[in-house]
């Protein structure tokens, strides 16, 4: 069947008197002239049907319509119309509108947290009225105010079906236009908008560049995943061009002309599809006089998008947004609202192979390696971008028509078994897709079903327990993606063969700092934020090159991880200080996001230091009944208490919405939670040194009791907030206590003399060549080797109470490591923050300390392979067995046992290397700053030797 769809966008009906009045027995001979005898006519209104909203204007378009659909119908066979609005379909009255201009003012400031049902939607959509009861009496049906934003509208002729799109771009439409500015509520769109139709059509008023720009990605990922025919009008310019996207999905963009404008020539376009042959071919209709001449026809193959068939799967509005949140306080002064694709940067990935080696994956090739590997492990430490990687996968899975994600947190596994698996599974897909396609889901084929764990470290049970669960998520997913904190892989060290062979098929990849080339990037990325459409190239050039130099030289005075968190952080914080260069610790960092988010939603100076108390007792109340989240009464008894403390009388309501404002909270139902963890424990902090003179005894013990649980990750970082804000010296003097605790029996490594037996597995020096080249080559690989290096390590705590232990010797291995580091990093803090306030002694303490338990660490380590030898060379000697069993080696059993003895002494060499490494490397991270040269040197004192790093 035939199926003819003709375009009239831009009428611009006046009065009696339009020119098109006239016209539509040309408009019909037009259409037939192309489509002989078409089954089935389909007239789209892409908006502007009047002049200027007026009732009278559209009763003489109704009659321009009617005479139109006579026409067609006097033709032979079936025809139907649809309409949606444009600019001049509002009625601004002629005149200022004040109640509407502060609608369409705060609508376009957050978009996202607009009702249908709402005042401001409801203000703006009354403007639009008149064009509503023309719909009404065209349809025959008045459209509730949902639908007057967006709806869906079927057409069935025969055994053909086909789905519109109908969308109000123009609702919050103003006199003077500018792109880039419009909105619309996308969040309206129903979560489940699958279809079975043969054809799908979007008609819009405004092509997409009109909108904000986020606002715009957000549609065009809706339009054009799910539709086929996309029409637009408002730019009087007709045109037709195919936009290829990923996997060969294809959509076909019709731009209208004007019907009726005097500056231009009228014009229409007839869109040919033929279902059969799969082909498109679109003429532009123009007036010449006397009639409309068809222009030369464009064909397109029609490349159905298969997300637009019955297999659609769209994420719930809720989740949507979750994905799009940056994660951390990140502010911009030209865009109120970020998102996270605004400003992210495709990492490098550090690929390691079985041999111990590295190899590199490029920032332009990450994305493509992760989708195509089956089985894959990405570490990434503190502000790596780790978490922000899993939700940017998970969306180009989700954007290709052939994989369904699901994304589990590692602290969402209650207990390994298959049941409670499949029952978590069902369950976050629901909260990710909505219910109705849970069974579509289900019977997928297990090639399309992709999971991706986000904090693999989290997940609570034993080695055994671990691999039990990593076999049944393999057994019940095509693709899985496991990221994870863990810094050192210090699970691997004391693992059981049986624990080693459930990762023995996955990729090993990290996430090392970003160099120069993808600093530069994000730098560029986040200067043109809201001024994509008004900075020149000069204008750019300047602001990166700026922000670069300031940014650099801080990165390299203070030793900070040259990470996306803490060079987005140095941005906002070079913004508000002038590129000041003591920016050199998290405790500084995270002051700068708090008070800049603070201070925004501020109304005067004085509200900054009341809300800073406020929180403050909040988030102590928390940490004193041991919760993560507070009920309504809950809330209530922490308001009254400080009104009653403070004599001020506060409105909860205010304080709390400014606070969610300022994402310091968030608030679901009737319970109230920090929105970050680093938030919670920079207040929590904040109230011991606020309150610690008057509350002297019951604060010093808890902080006590925190200092000595900082395996606990929100006492850690508690801890380093509250040295930060007061520089105790009893606290800091129990960090140099407790650090001299772990390990204690233990002598520090020596690098020398602890090394032979591993030195003895070495058959053969390596022997490494230096090439010839230039200084210009030379300084590239050095920026790339800084790219390979990791950063210092920490990960945001969980939400509730697992993991308050203290040192003791009956701790595991693994507690006693996780311990150690976390002492490692407190105490970097410490000296980084006060390297001009402390006295020499404290640093000397301090530093001392540092040295002493990283060798120590060392030394259990080389002890663990001492003692344990031959069964490390078994088990390394069975995983490379099964690693050439994976790479589809089936004769790996003929390899010689010699060579097997060799391999997996290879193996061995190269962890303690690494281990080794990591563990100097956490050392500069610590200690790695020009201020500390002097009491750095004298803590050699120790003894230790660290010239050679093992083997």
């Amino acid at each position: 069947m035939r199926i003819a769809i003709v375009q009239l966008s831009d009428l611009h009906i006046r009065d009696l008197r339009s020119e098109v009045l006239l016209r539509p027995s040309k408009i019909v001979s037009a259409v037939r002239s192309i489509v002989p005898s078409p089954g089935l006519v389909v007239l789209l209104y892409t908006g502007d049907i009047a002049y200027s909203g007026k009732k009278d204007q559209y009763d003489v378009a109704d009659s321009f319509c009617s005479e139109l659909m006579t026409l067609f119908k006097a033709e032979g066979g079936d025809i139907c119309e649809f309409f949606v609005p444009g600019n001049h379909d509002v009625d601004l009255g002629g005149g200022a509108d004040e109640l509407r201009d502060i609608a369409n003012a705060k609508v376009k400031e957050d978009v996202g947290s607009v009702s249908v049902t709402g005042t401001l939607a409801k203000r703006l959509l009354e403007q639009q009225s008149a064009y509503f009861d023309f719909v009404a009496r065209r349809n025959g049906v008045t459209l509730d105010l949902e639908q007057r934003l967006f709806r869906r509208e079927r057409v069935q002729q025969e055994q053909i079906t086909i789905d519109l799109n109908l969308f109000n771009t123009a609702f919050a439409s103003t006199l003077d236009e500018e792109p880039g500015t419009l909105v619309f509520p996308d969040q309206i769109i129903p979560a489940d908008i699958s279809t079975d139709a043969d054809l799908v059509i979007s008609l819009l008023h405004h092509p997409l560049h009109w909108l904000e720009p986020s606002n715009a990605r957000r549609l065009r990922r809706f339009v054009e995943s799910g539709c086929d025919l996309i029409f637009t009008g408002h730019e009087h310019l007709p045109d037709t061009f195919a936009k290829l996207r990923a996997q060969d999905d294809q959509n076909c963009y019709v731009e209208g002309a004007a019907l009726q404008e005097p500056r231009t020539k009228s014009a229409f376009n007839v869109v040919q599809v033929n279902l059969l042959s799969r082909t498109v071919e679109v003429s532009t209709c123009s007036w010449s006089g006397d009639l409309y001449v068809p222009g030369v026809a464009k064909e397109f193959p029609l490349v159905r998008n298969i997300r637009s068939s019955g297999s659609r799967f769209r994420n719930a509005t809720d989740f949507a947004k979750w994905l799009e949140d940056p994660g951390a306080l990140y502010t911009h002064p030209h865009k109120k609202e970020l998102h996270l694709a605004d400003f992210f940067i495709y990492p490098t990935l550090r690929k390691t192979k079985g041999d111990g080696a590295a190899a590199y994956v490029d920032s332009v090739d990450s994305m493509r390696f992760l989708r195509e590997s089956t089985r894959v492990t990405v570490l990434g430490e503190e502000g790596s971008g780790k978490t922000a990687l899993a939700k940017t996968l998970y969306r180009h899975y989700l954007s290709d028509t052939t994989f369904v994600p699901v994304l589990l947190q590692g602290d969402a596994f209650d207990s390994v078994g298959e049941k409670s698996l499949r029952g978590l599974i069902r369950k976050t897909f629901e909260a990710q897709f909505g219910s109705t396609r849970l069974e579509h889901y289900l019977q997928l084929p297990l090639s399309d079903k992709v999971l991706i764990v986000d904090d693999w470290h989290k997940v609570r049970f034993n080695e055994r327990g671990r691999s039990k669960l990593m076999r049944q998520m393999k057994e019940m997913f095509g693709h899985v993606v496991c990221f994870t904190g863990d810094p050192l892989s210090v699970e691997k060290i004391t693992t059981t063969g049986e624990s080693e062979s459930a990762f023995a098929d996955f990729e090993h990849c990290s996430l090392p700092e970003f160099g120069v080339r993808l600093r530069g990037k994000l730098i560029e990325k986040w200067q043109v934020i809201g001024q994509e459409l008004t900075l020149s190239e000069d204008e750019i050039a300047y602001l990166v090159k700026r922000s670069e130099n300031r940014i650099n030289s801080i990165l390299e005075k203070n030793f900070l991880p040259s990470f996306p968190f803490v060079v987005l952080t140095l941005l906002q914080a070079d913004a508000t200080q002038g590129g000041n260069a003591n920016l050199g610790s998290y405790g500084h960092l995270y002051e700068v996001l708090i008070t800049r988010r603070l201070g925004e939603s501020s109304d005067k100076l004085t509200d900054l230091g009341t809300k800073y108390t406020y929180i403050s007792r909040l988030a102590y109340f928390m940490f004193s009944a041991d919760k993560s989240k507070l009920s309504a009464a809950e809330m209530t008894t922490v308001h009254e208490s400080y009104c009653s403390d403070y004599g001020q009388s506060v409105d909860l309501n205010k304080m709390l919405r400014e606070l969610q404002q300022a994402q310091i909270i968030s608030r679901d139902s009737d319970t109230i939670r920090f929105k970050y963890r680093a938030c919670y424990c920079y207040f929590v902090a904040k109230y011991f040194q606020e309150n610690l003179a008057t509350e002297e005894s019951v604060l010093r013990e808890q902080l006590r009791h925190v200092a000595d649980t900082v395996y606990f990750e929100d006492y850690s970082n508690i801890i380093i907030f509250f040295v930060f804000l007061t520089k105790d010296q009893l606290i800091i003097k129990q960090i140099v206590e407790n650090a001299n605790r772990i390990y204690s029996e233990l002598q520090p490594c020596n690098f020398t003399t602890d090394v032979t037996f591993i030195n003895s597995l070495l058959k053969e020096t390596p022997k490494k060549l230096v090439e010839a080249a230039d200084a210009r080559e030379n300084r590239e690989e050095f920026r790339r080797q800084q790219d390979e290096e990791s950063g210092e390590h920490g990960q945001a705590a969980p939400e509730d109470s697992r993991g308050k232990i203290e040192y003791g010797q009956d701790l595991s291995d693994l507690q006693k490591v996780s311990i150690a580091f976390t002492n490692l990093r407190i105490v970097g803090h410490v000296l980084r923050n006060f390297t001009g306030v402390l006295k020499k002694d404290p640093k000397k303490q301090l530093a001392q300390a540092s040295y002493s338990l990283a060798l120590r660490v060392m030394k259990r380590f080389l002890n663990m392979i001492t003692e344990n030898i031959e069964t490390f060379r078994l088990q390394l000697a069975e995983v490379v067995k099964q690693r050439r069993a994976a790479e589809g080696k089936d004769q790996y059993d003929l390899v010689s046992e010699d060579e097997l003895k060799r391999r997996a002494d290879e193996a061995l060499i190269s962890l303690a290397r690494a281990v080794g490494f990591a563990i100097i490397k956490r050392l500069s991270m610590n200690l790695g700053s020009e201020d500390l040269r002097s009491p750095t040197k004298r803590s050699d004192e120790t003894g230790a030797r660290t010239t050679q790093p093992c083997g």
